[in-house]
């Protein structure tokens, strides 16, 4: 091969490799994703879904985010912008709640956490709001902001799961100081089945979370929806579920639960691709009656769908 064409070689077969890695599971599960669009119940939801799904194999491709954001992102710059701003001046003013994080976790996380769940709401949708005096299952706690805003929304009690024993210190701070009586930890993870798991650091950051994992030690304890909510007479008028991940064996573990209860639903979808249509699909499967919504709640990450009956 002449010198001169080496270079265009190789980049041809990285092109096709990135084709290949990136964009051929759209093509292999078409259908799946055609079957959750047409399911999505407004416009809006669709548009938001497509630009995700567009969004989110150019952040890999690109290798840059913030050319993804200004090609196909849901949140642009103003818009984030002016919710960073209200964080600031709520916080200062004491509409918002101030709560206890880790020393390491810098400013801008801790910003950004303030205006995802507190600013643009990511856990409530127009169509998904919290029932006045409800029982939210918030799985996937973490520090407890989100469980902090179900109470400011109407829930009557929260049952916090979290099973990093380091975010269990903060997760109590935050129950102390803003829920007291009305949100209780469950220092648990969120399985298809109860038994014992590892936990790992999640691939993009361990700031704030772990992923749980299986063929390891066992050194946190799991419990599955059904088990835990029949042994302890709970019955969820709303889920959140932010799980690194493990969204999908979380909800299979909570089919008696949700086919019975029918709970709203507001479910992370931006851990895995493969969770843009199995998620959705598997709540349809166990509620048809399910209609279901989407938005996206920061630049990057924090895709969410909504389910409600």
């Amino acid at each position: 091969m002449p010198l001169s064409a080496y270079p265009v070689a190789r980049i041809t077969q990285l092109h096709d490799m990135l084709v290949d890695r990136y964009l051929a599971p759209l093509v292999e599960n078409h259908d799946a994703i055609e079957a959750v669009i047409a399911y999505l119940s407004d416009e809006a939801s669709r548009k938001q879904f497509r630009r995700e799904l567009v969004f989110d194999r150019l952040f890999h491709l690109l290798l840059d985010y913030n050319d993804a954001i200004n090609w196909a992102g849901n949140v642009r710059g103003k818009l984030w912008d002016d919710a960073l701003a209200q964080v600031v001046e709520k916080r200062a003013s004491g509409e918002y709640p101030e709560l206890d994080f880790p020393s390491y976790f810098p400013d801008w996380v801790v910003r950004n956490m303030y205006a995802a769940v507190f600013v643009l709401e990511q856990y409530r949708h127009p169509q998904v709001e919290m029932p006045e005096g409800g029982v939210c299952l918030d799985c996937g706690a973490c520090c407890g902001d989100a469980a902090v805003w179900a109470l400011g929304r109407g829930a009557g009690h929260v049952y916090a799961f979290e099973p990093s024993p380091e975010m269990q210190i903060y997760l109590e701070r935050n129950i102390e100081r803003h829920g007291k009586g009305r949100i209780t930890m469950i220092p648990y993870g969120i399985a298809e089945k109860s038994g014992r798991l590892d936990m790992a650091p999640t691939e993009d950051s361990n700031l704030m979370a772990g992923k749980m994992t299986e063929g390891g030690e066992g050194r946190i304890t799991v419990v599955s929806l059904d088990d835990w909510t029949k042994e302890n007479g709970i019955t969820p008028d709303f889920i959140k579920m932010d799980l690194e991940g493990y969204e999908t064996k979380a909800l299979r573990g909570a089919r008696r639960i949700i086919t019975e209860r029918r709970p709203l639903m507001a479910v992370s979808l931006y851990h895995d691709l493969k969770d843009f249509w199995e998620v959705p699909l598997i709540l349809k499967e166990m509620v048809p009656e399910y209609r279901f919504w989407c938005r996206k709640n920061a630049p990057i990450g924090e895709f969410i769908l909504y389910a409600a009956v």
